[in-house]
């Protein structure tokens, strides 16, 4: 209750957006899910108790944001993500399901994998800014932060999206009416162009027929130096490849080994110290991330 203490009661994909935007923090998210879940085994444990009546209503719509906080948030449906739930809450499920509307919910708050399609299925579920929006901020958390340094294709993208999510964030709220539909509009413009250029960035590989080792090394590569970087991240990770095997980042020796074989090739070029310190830093987190 006091977490949703200023949000209407109602079913409707609006209301419920706004619960689980309360949800995007980890943290917060999983203290829901752990309540939650108890208070399902509560409503189980007591059977046909008439007690639970004055609650029945509640219950039923921090169900609903249940459903929608996994389906949007962690991106799984009920079904999947507890597959004994149907053995050890049968009675409170069955309840459940003959009350409320989960198809709607399933409706209202797709799950969109994070692919090539991901932008124009995006735009074909929800026809409201906000839900796109809300969505790219999940895809966000769950899917391109994470990946930000072991794959720099993630990385190139994480910071620009970061940036755009923290002003839509910080600005959201203060704007209303006409100059909000434009601030709103705007910010999906500019999420819309990023995730474009990470399809973009993903192509590229393709044409350029290179390994993911080699590209990575590539993307690193480019954001510093200048030269044939394309030849260059294929004989960087050929050499790369020359001194590692499954697990070497377990032993001091061996990334020793394949840190003097960066830092060697990294003298060819004609940048300052500094410079040539970040790319080997940038290179040995990824290479020791990507393992």
């Amino acid at each position: 209750r006091e977490l949703f203490e200023d949000i209407g009661r109602g079913d409707d994909r609006e209301t419920l957006m706004k619960a689980i935007r309360k949800l995007v923090d980890e943290n917060t998210g999983e203290e829901f899910q752990r309540i939650y879940r108890d208070l399902r085994k509560k409503f189980e444990l007591l059977g046909p108790d008439p007690f639970k009546t004055d609650y029945l209503d509640e219950f039923k719509w921090f169900t609903n944001i249940y459903v929608a906080y996994l389906r949007h948030i962690k991106r799984v449906d009920p079904d999947q993500a507890e597959k004994y739930a149907k053995r050890y809450f049968k009675n409170t499920l069955d309840y459940l399901h003959k009350e409320l509307d989960l198809d709607k919910i399933r409706k209202d708050f797709p799950i969109i994998s994070f692919d090539e399609e991901y932008l124009d299925r995006l735009e074909d579920e929800y026809p409201d800014l906000d839900g796109r929006i809300s969505d790219i901020s999940t895809t966000f958390v769950r899917f391109i932060k994470p990946n930000r340094t072991k794959n720099p294709i993630y990385g190139t993208v994480a910071d620009k999206v970061e940036r755009i999510l923290r002003k839509w964030n910080e600005r959201r709220k203060l704007l209303e009416g006409r100059e909000g539909e434009k601030f709103k509009s705007e910010v999906y413009q500019e999420l819309k162009q990023a995730l474009g250029e990470f399809d973009e960035l993903k192509n590229r590989q393709v044409e350029l027929g290179l390994n993911s080792q080699e590209y990575y090394l590539l993307l690193i590569l480019e954001k510093h130096l200048e030269g044939d970087l394309v030849r260059d991240s294929q004989e960087l990770s050929k050499e790369i490849l020359s001194k590692t095997f499954k697990n070497w980042t377990l032993q001091p020796s061996a990334v020793k080994s394949v840190g003097r074989t960066v830092r060697k090739f990294l003298r060819k070029y004609d940048v300052s110290g500094d410079r040539r310190n970040e790319v080997y830093d940038e290179i040995m987190e990824m290479l020791e991330r990507s393992e």
